[in-house]
């Protein structure tokens, strides 16, 4: 090894800029969690089994509070809504599991600075978000079984209860397309098209070509 080859390294790590580093962790964490709930509901679609709602309802009742009741009562409504329209989203399902593989891959990549990393996570990018508008676009009947099924479920509690129940699944549903499926990757799109990532990324793919011509000559 070079003897400057240690101080090259850590000195195109310090061009590596903060916002990168952060907004490629946010995305390969965004990765992670679509990769293990695509997993998970197609595995749960592939059983074909149907959740009972009156147990869900039971357990709620027997919550210590309001929060842990809307979790149980909106999983058993997911759950169900996704059963009755398995048709689609269980390709869906699958579709997210290997986007979100292929972004974790592409990130990782990113992150270490690796030549060609940031034409690759730009792509993923821009099919992660094509892949959210499609799939919103495809389960409006989901998401409308899903509230349906929440606020029967809730109003079993309480009727003052269904109607907050809903407001908030709206409000999680809108936030998770807003901010994670797709403002996660308009913000890492933006940190990869900055000046200081292009300048480390050039930096690395030189070192890269550098050490290849050298190892050549060798």
């Amino acid at each position: 090894m070079p003897p400057n080859s240690l101080y090259d390294r850590e000195s195109r790590k310090s061009l590596r800029p903060w916002f990168l580093v952060a907004a490629l962790l946010l995305t390969w964490l965004v990765g992670m969690h679509g990769m293990r709930t695509g997993c998970q509901t197609a595995a749960y679609l592939k059983n074909g089994a149907i959740p009972d709602t009156s147990e869900a309802v039971e357990d709620a009742r027997e919550a210590d509070n309001p929060a842990r009741a809307f979790d149980l009562l909106s999983a058993s409504a997911e759950a169900g809504a996704l059963a009755e329209t398995r048709e689609r989203t269980l390709p869906l399902a699958v579709a997210r599991l290997l986007l979100s593989t292929l972004l974790v891959a592409a990130t990782a990549l990113a992150l270490v600075g690796r030549r060609g990393a940031p034409r690759l996570l730009g792509q993923a990018l821009i099919a992660m978000i094509a892949f959210a508008v499609i799939e919103y676009a495809l389960t409006k009947d989901t998401r409308a079984i899903y509230l349906r099924t929440l606020a029967t479920s809730a109003a079993e509690l309480g009727a003052g209860q269904a109607q907050g129940f809903v407001i908030k699944a709206r409000l999680l549903l809108s936030m998770k397309l807003v901010l994670i499926d797709v403002g996660a990757m308009v913000l890492t799109g933006m940190a990869l098209l900055s000046r200081r990532s292009r300048t480390f990324f050039d930096v690395t793919a030189r070192a890269a070509e550098q050490r290849v011509d050298e190892e050549d000559d060798l």
